[in-house]
């Protein structure tokens, strides 16, 4: 029997290959963000070092973006966590490196990513949903007077005017803005520090301090 090494290559072209693409496209400059704001603060807890910081923080500046999303995935890496982790490291001592990835894991930089990112289309959809909303409710100040036919099970029944339906639409717009605004506030909490299990040890910026 052979022994085939990881990644198998069904695994590696059916899955990895459409997630490391998927990732680049969508979360890269999330995954960035992270690691920015995740650096700073270990400084600030005094986890690293004023040194190690700024090692980090030059070490992200100084990867290619534009190459970046041009890799393609070869099998050498898992994704793009262990393949941003490898240039990092070309950029740094790789034990400072490492040390980016101190009290917190694969799992709630994986959420925090996919909460940047949606945040950014929840807040282009909820102006979609607003400019829309101005729309109906200004050609309904124009219609107060336009006779319709209201329907009931496809069929005509009462008088109505355009400007009662148009309303009826901004009414049911009016909900699906809020929703949107609830489905934002939830998704723009941080969930980095809860860990694959059990959180960390380590202490965080806005922790309450122990007496």
């Amino acid at each position: 029997m052979i022994e085939e090494k990881f990644p198998a290559r069904i695994y590696k072209e059916n899955i990895l290959s459409d997630c490391f693409e998927d990732a680049k496209q969508y979360f890269l400059k999330a995954y960035l963000e992270v690691d920015f704001a995740h650096a700073v603060m270990l400084a600030e807890q005094k986890i690293i070092t004023e040194t190690e910081l700024r090692e980090l923080l030059s070490a992200l500046r100084q990867l290619d973006l534009n190459s970046i999303r041009q890799a393609e995935y070869d099998g050498s890496f898992e994704d793009l966590f262990f393949y941003l982790q490898r240039e990092i490291t070309k950029n740094c001592n790789p034990d400072t490196a490492g040390k980016l990835h101190t009290a917190r894991s694969r799992n709630d930089i994986d959420v925090t990513i996919y909460r940047l990112h949606l945040r950014q289309d929840t807040l282009k959809l909820l102006h979609s949903a607003m400019d829309s909303r101005r729309t109906l409710l200004d050609l309904a100040a124009k219609h107060h007077e336009t006779l319709i036919p209201a329907y009931t099970h496809t069929q005509p029944a009462q008088p109505s005017t355009l400007a009662h339906f148009l309303l009826a639409m901004a009414e049911n717009l009016g909900r699906d803005i809020k929703r949107l605004q609830r489905a934002f506030d939830n998704m723009n909490l941080c969930p980095l520090g809860a860990g694959a299990i059990t959180t960390t040890g380590f202490r965080f910026c806005g922790i309450i301090e122990e007496p």
